[in-house]
């Protein structure tokens, strides 16, 4: 589904916000301005079968929309991952040992 975009926000004013539904009801309930957001959830509309629903638009005065409700009835929709740490971090004897290791490689290349 293609879903009108929400009027320009700076970087502090684009929002989502995510609330569990509780007392025995699955699923959760998307508040969104994002634009980058709301290609991610209208392509997830799209799906046959979707356990999404666009519940509401709020619009400007203008009829720009302003934000979009969605929820999904399925809790297993949301994943929440852990970021992978890009890299490890070498202590000062470590990183001694590596900078040897490189300068010795690259003797060896050079010949």
């Amino acid at each position: 589904m293609k879903l009108e975009n929400c009027r320009n926000h700076t970087a502090d004013e684009i929002e989502t916000t995510i609330t569990m539904l509780g007392n025995g009801a699955d699923g959760f309930c998307v508040y969104t301005t994002s634009n980058s957001m709301l290609t991610k959830i209208g392509k997830l509309l799209d799906v046959p079968d979707t356990a999404w629903k666009l519940e509401k638009v709020e619009r400007y005065s203008d009829g720009v929309p302003s934000g979009y409700f969605f929820t999904c009835s399925v809790k297993n929709c949301l994943q929440l991952k852990a970021k992978k740490r890009t890299g490890r971090e070498l202590t000062e004897e470590e990183k001694e040992e590596a900078a040897v290791r490189l300068a010795a490689s690259r003797s060896k290349k050079r010949g």
